[in-house]
């Protein structure tokens, strides 16, 4: 099977780059473009064969080969930085996860009414209340970072009954999504939680002889040249621990949706209770 590569390889790919290389000098600049557009694709496979052609007699020729090489080289240094961010990434929550996930916290995890997804662990109780149930979520962040644990915006999607059936979930603007009255039910329950969490990962990020439009990706963020502004498009708002540092680094503002921000968008639930679910005792009118 390697041998049948190899022999693949030998006899059917060069001769296409030499077909590729070929184009660039033709007369047509459309077979130019495509021929420029289909090297780069090749990437760090066509190098052999470009750097061979970088001494073409032809100075054009030269010029071009010598420019893909230069894409080539861009793309795979990206490629690679991108692979190692990822690497880091991995590596960082895998440590942080190791110091501050106890062997009493994986006890818990076991447990019928807590359930881990990610880097956190979820904590669900229900207080009864009349014919219904009140769901008491209370989220813990595992990614201990800069010595506090930070809060993890998430929402109750669904909740089920031992049959698979979906309930009636009564929510507010105050409790929810750590109280939410379930209706009609008396248990058990069956929770689907969907959230974001967000962690620190700290990277360089570098732009050589930078020209506007330049673009890096960074995890959920994409880098924009700008000159001289650096534009910093993210998928999602951004974490109020982010903007709140900001401000002394750097002069910045923001526009959502192509309008400009007067306050800087920040992750938020409405209605946070201070103090975790058991915070206020529940009064007999309401739950």
């Amino acid at each position: 099977m390697v041998a049948a590569a190899l022999l693949f390889w030998g006899r059917q790919e060069p001769a296409e780059l030499e077909r590729l290389i070929k184009s660039l000098g033709s007369d047509s600049v459309e077979e130019r473009d495509r021929a420029a557009f289909r090297l780069v694709e090749w990437g760090v496979k066509a190098f052999p064969a470009l750097r061979k052609a970088a001494a073409h007699a032809d100075q054009e020729v030269k010029a071009r080969v010598n420019s893909i090489i230069a894409q080539c080289e861009r793309i795979a240094a990206e490629r690679e930085r991108q692979e190692q961010e990822v690497k880091h990434d991995a590596d960082e929550k895998a440590r942080l996860l190791s110091n501050f996930r106890t062997e009493s916290d994986l006890q818990k995890e076991k447990r019928t009414s807590s359930f881990f997804s990610g880097a956190a662990r979820f904590d669900c109780s229900v207080l009864p209340f009349k014919n219904d149930l009140v769901l008491l979520t209370s989220p813990l962040n595992y990614m201990y970072i800069e010595g506090k644990w930070e809060e993890i915006p998430f929402e109750v999607v669904s909740v089920t009954d031992r049959e698979g059936r979906s309930l009636t979930l009564d929510r507010c603007g105050i409790c929810s999504p750590k109280r939410i009255l379930v209706k009609d039910t008396q248990g058990p329950l069956r929770v689907h939680v969907k959230g974001t969490h967000t962690w620190y990962s700290r990277y360089s990020v570098e732009f050589q002889d930078p020209r506007d439009g330049d673009k890096k990706n960074v995890g959920d963020f994409v880098i924009q040249v700008d000159w001289p502004t650096l534009r910093v498009f993210a998928k999602k708002s951004w974490p109020k621990e982010v903007t709140a540092q900001m401000g002394t680094l750097f002069t910045y503002s923001f526009t959502e949706n192509g309008r400009q921000c007067s306050n800087p968008p920040v992750s938020s639930i409405l209605g946070r209770v201070q103090g975790g679910p058991l915070a206020r005792p529940f009064s007999p009118e309401g739950w």
